[in-house]
């Protein structure tokens, strides 16, 4: 809706409430209706300009701003071009500004002043900002101010203004971004130098954060505001304040949003500075201390050492004050909402080798001593461990690879320590762990933890599961040398982790044949670990290296494979994954391809009816989507036999319609035309596979609906291989396919449609179509090139049928090839098309008739208008026949269709087709119905307009131009059409629901 139509809508819905019961209803309603009188009387047009002109002169003659007259002004102000608006800027200076610096002006009047002040500001912005200067730095000052209020209705109002300011140039947004900046500077050191911490200024301090992180780019600030945001930001850590959790967590979020984008940014003896005050306050902010210290050791060796190296010993040594917990308290250090922002800082300093070697010594000796004095401290010993492994993680990640010796001694001690007292395994365990397993490998790590054949204890080291598998890049080796040996110690268990370790395969020796028969031998006999081996032969297939070893083997894992899924019903929820496994070893089996494939068909033949009870009937369509091309040989026969062959009586649901029978032939046969090298075997005997399928499917409509389904995914994929010069061969499948459109289930219609189009995409393309070889054809008759006009008489063809079935089927398709290719077909093909329906109009059989008028209604609905009117003369006596015809459903659709007719037809148009009152009177009823309903629309509209400002409520955004609130008033209008002679035709029903008693009682009485 446009801002000129949403103004006229908010003026009638103010109107509205002359007569209303609230007075912030009421009192702007009736001093809208003064105006409008003036305005009227002066002989002026009631344009956006006058009415503002008029308002800005009421406010300005009176001595205190009124709600109404401001009200009506911020209704106003939108619609009026930003150069009108500067001329009563002054109004800004004199009334509104001095009206919000007055005690007890109420909230609604506040929010009206500052959409006004928001309008002039937008004006000024586009207009002049020089000439104006005063008026912006006064309006953006009331914004801001008010941007931090308590209140949110208010607060709201001024956001937006302030989002509306930012966006229009990057001037302004510069501007805007410098004020804010000394606002919270000024606010955060007021708030700072209170004594109380109350909830005022704890909301007060939030408010200004969130207009830094909403209006603030820290990455295009000038130096000097980028200080003075920092050092608000750490005053607010430091103060009282701080003591609410969410001050804490938002002024750490922008701190660290700032420093990770601008830290280089910041001088040295700022960052000293801050770096103390930080060293003071640590507790709050542990994040930022480490960033500060972090920045200042890189900038200042011998002093930042000391401060970096205090801090640690700070954040070690809180872990003796903590009681015994669980709860992850150190995740800040890796989360990557800050980008790794701790790593990067510390990986800085830590690059001079120097700052490094001392840090690092420091840091592992002080965790070696919280280790020793842990023994003594059982209650503490979950903390320091936690405490231990979250700093040790971070050096792990943020050191050089020189100093890892070192940093691996102290890892051993603290694997030692978990291992020896059982600690919990908190969330830094398992980051250790995680982060040791790539640096330090997985052989190494396990060995720190434990010697190999401890590992046969599965459950006390479960823990390390879930952690192998998470990790990447382990490498296939590692496995064997750790894992294998303990499997076969007794602990099978660990072929659990194989997933983890089969992305990799530095050595191919590594997947010795040995190696293959185990995980083969265990997928076969112990079901409980069949996944994880499953998964870790799809991964392996993916190596290059290890493809040519999976090859020499792929007969006797497949067949494994084979025999797993032949134990397993087609619902198991591992079937589908030992299927991917056959498939990706099947896909790398290279030469061996056809003798796997064979082996495969005949230890599983397609043609036992038991097969379709069991898994491995759903491997054959996708082994048949690679196999080689002389996979055909073995494949046909049992081809041919699923063909003649039907489930059991007793079993008519889906899997057995698709897993046995012509269902699952159909899904062989997709499989295979979906294959590339298939395909050019079977090229060559495509007329020969038509025939046979359509011999075969005499009986169509009896199948199922997976097996139809199937079926007609078969012919699409054949009729891509059609030749061009064979196209006669689509002849019974447009037979069928036409049949198939008025088949009672959904899937069937709509695959039936698909083909349709298809064969008529095939036809416009060009071709023969030799009519001497089709079926019950006169062998004298000629070859015609095929195209939309020749396809379009072919499907017609049904209509010359003597059943009405089929006429109905034939209309149906013809109705979804006209709409599918409406602007590629010429006149002549409408007149045909047009001249059959009418005939079928006039069908003395109803479901004939009903589905013609369908087709009469999409041509309708689609067409030109005049196109329509060539067939009008005949068109309309039908249409009004059936009208009068004594079936509910006929005259429905008779009505639809006059109704359809009237949105592009005038109803004196339509008159002239009527022969008789009676056609007359039907005609005035249904456009009397149709204007009614829009009526109804319109006024249900209204309702909801004025239900949604019952309280005037100013969060509706005028200038909105995307939301339509009255569509269907303008629809309704632009239909509408005068019924002459007609009065209250129609009102019965609309009085009937208007009367429509509101509760249980009243329907009761009634």
């Amino acid at each position: 809706m446009s801002k000129s139509e949403n103004f006229e809508r908010m003026l009638k819905v103010i109107r509205s409430h002359t007569n209303g019961k609230l007075d912030n209803q009421r009192q702007p309603a009736l001093l809208l209706c003064s105006v409008e009188e003036y305005i009227t009387q002066k002989k002026l047009e009631l344009s956006p300009i006058v009415y503002m002109s008029a308002l800005t002169a009421l406010i300005l003659q009176s001595d205190k701003v009124d709600y109404s007259a401001v009200y009506l002004l911020s209704v106003v102000l939108p619609v009026v071009p930003e150069k009108e608006r500067l001329a009563h800027v002054e109004v800004l200076e004199s009334h509104l500004v001095p009206c919000l610096e007055e005690q007890g002006t109420e909230a609604p009047t506040i929010r009206c002043i500052l959409l006004c002040i928001q309008e002039f500001l937008f004006a000024i912005m586009a207009q002049d900002i020089s000439s104006h200067s005063a008026s912006l730095e006064l309006s953006l000052t009331v914004l801001l101010k008010y941007s931090i209020d308590s209140r949110p209705k208010i607060r709201k109002c001024a956001i937006q203004a302030l989002q509306g300011v930012s966006k229009k140039n990057e001037t302004s947004s510069s501007f805007l971004t410098s004020r804010i900046i000394a606002l919270c500077s000024q606010v955060f050191r007021e708030l700072n130098e209170s004594p109380s911490s109350d909830k005022a200024n704890v909301s007060t301090s939030i408010h200004c954060m969130q207009l830094l992180d909403e209006f603030v780019d820290f990455q295009h600030v000038s130096g000097t505001d980028l200080g003075t945001t920092t050092g608000s930001l750490v005053s607010i850590l430091q103060s009282d304040i701080a003591s609410s959790e969410f001050v804490v967590q938002k002024a750490t979020s922008l701190l660290a949003n700032l420093l990770s984008k601008r830290i280089d940014a910041i001088p040295d003896a700022f960052v000293a500075d801050q770096t103390d005050k930080m060293l003071q306050s640590w507790e709050r902010a542990p994040l930022i201390a480490i960033l500060f210290s972090t920045t200042f050791a890189s900038r200042s060796q011998s002093k930042g050492m000391k401060r970096l190296t205090h801090l640690f010993d700070l954040l070690l040594e809180s872990s003796l004050a903590d009681t015994d917990s669980n709860e992850s308290k150190y995740a800040f250090l890796f989360e990557e909402d800050n980008g790794g922002l701790t790593e990067k800082c510390l990986t800085s300093a830590l690059s001079n080798k120097s700052i490094a070697l001392h840090v690092i010594t420091h840091v592992t000796g002080k965790i070696s001593k919280l280790i020793g004095s842990a023994r003594s401290l059982r209650l503490k010993r979950t903390s320091i461990i936690n405490t231990c492994c979250a700093f040790l993680t971070l050096l792990v990640k943020a050191a050089r690879k020189e100093h890892m010796d070192m940093l691996f001694n102290t890892f051993q001690d603290l694997a030692r320590a978990i291992n020896q007292w059982k600690t919990p395994k908190s969330k830094e365990v398992k980051q250790l762990f995680m982060v040791s397993f790539e640096k330090f490998g997985v052989e190494t790590t396990i060995t720190s933890l434990a010697p190999i054949n401890e590992l046969s204890k599965f459950q006390r080291y479960s823990w390390l599961k879930d952690i192998l598998l998470d990790s990447e890049n382990n490498d296939f080796l590692e496995f064997c040398n750790v894992f294998i040996p303990v499997i076969d110690s007794g602990a099978p268990e660990w072929w659990s982790v194989l997933p983890a370790f089969c992305s990799s395969v530095n050595d191919p020796s590594a997947l010795s044949e040995e190696v293959l028969k185990k995980m083969a031998s265990t997928v076969y006999q112990q079901e409980k670990y069949r996944e994880p081996i499953v998964k870790s032969f799809i991964s392996l297939s993916k190596v290059s290296s290890v493809q040519s070893i999976l090859s020499k083997n792929a007969a006797n894992i497949i067949g494994v494979l084979g025999n797993v899924l032949a134990s397993m019903p087609p619902a198991h929820t591992l079937a589908q994954c030992v299927i991917d496994a056959i498939v990706s070893i099947f896909a790398v089996s290279a030469d061996k391809q056809s003798e796997v494939i064979t082996t495969f068909i005949d230890s599983a033949p397609l043609s036992d009816a038991n097969l379709g009870n069991k898994a491995i009937v759903n491997a054959f369509p996708s082994l048949l989507n690679i196999a080689p091309s002389d996979t055909w040989k073995p494949f046909l026969p049992h081809l041919v036999k699923l063909f003649n062959q039907k489930p059991p009586k007793d079993s008519q649901s889906e899997a057995s319609s698709l897993n046995f029978g012509a269902g699952f032939a159909y899904r062989l046969l997709n499989a295979c035309l979906s294959n590339p090298n298939m395909v050019e075997t079977v090229s060559p005997f495509v007329g020969n596979l038509v025939e046979s399928l359509v011999d075969v499917g005499a009986s169509v409509q009896s199948n199922s609906k997976y097996t139809l389904l199937e079926r007609f995914k078969t012919w699409k994929l054949l009729l891509g291989l059609i030749p061009k010069d064979d196209l006669h061969l689509m002849v019974p499948l447009i037979s069928e396919a036409t049949l198939a459109s008025k088949d009672h289930m959904a899937d069937v219609r709509a695959k039936a449609y698909e083909l349709l189009v298809e064969m008529g995409n095939i036809m416009k393309e060009g071709g023969k179509i030799d009519r001497s070889r089709i079926q019950g054809a006169d062998s004298n008759d000629e070859t015609v090139q095929a195209s939309l006009k020749e396809y379009f008489t072919m499907v017609s063809a049904g209509l010359f049928e003597s059943t009405p079935t089929l006429t109905t089927c034939t209309i149906l398709s013809l109705t979804r090839l006209y709409y599918e290719f409406r602007d590629e077909i010429d006149q002549s093909i409408i007149d045909s098309l047009m001249e059959l329906m009418e005939l079928n109009l006039s069908s003395s059989n109803q479901e004939v008739a009903r589905t013609a008028v369908g087709f009469v209604k999409m041509i309708i609905t689609v067409s030109p208008k005049e196109t329509i009117e060539r067939f009008m003369d005949s068109l309309m006596p039908s249409i009004f026949r059936w009208l009068k015809e004594h079936n509910a459903f006929v005259k429905i659709k008779a009505k639809q269709l006059l109704d359809r007719m009237l949105r592009i037809f005038t109803f004196n148009e339509l008159s002239r087709y009527t022969q008789d009152a009676a056609d007359k009177k039907w005609l005035e009823r249904i456009l009397q119905v149709r204007n009614s309903r829009a009526e109804r629309k319109i006024e249900v509209n209204e309702e909801g307009i004025e239900s949604e400002n019952d309280e005037m409520d100013l969060d509706v955004d005028i200038n909105d131009n995307n939301k339509s609130f009255n569509k269907a008033d303008n629809k309704g209008r632009n239909n509408r059409q005068k019924v002459p002679n007609k009065k209250g035709f129609g009102n019965k029903r609309e009085n009937r629901v208007n009367a429509a008693p509101s509760n249980k009682k009243q329907r009761k009485r009634v």
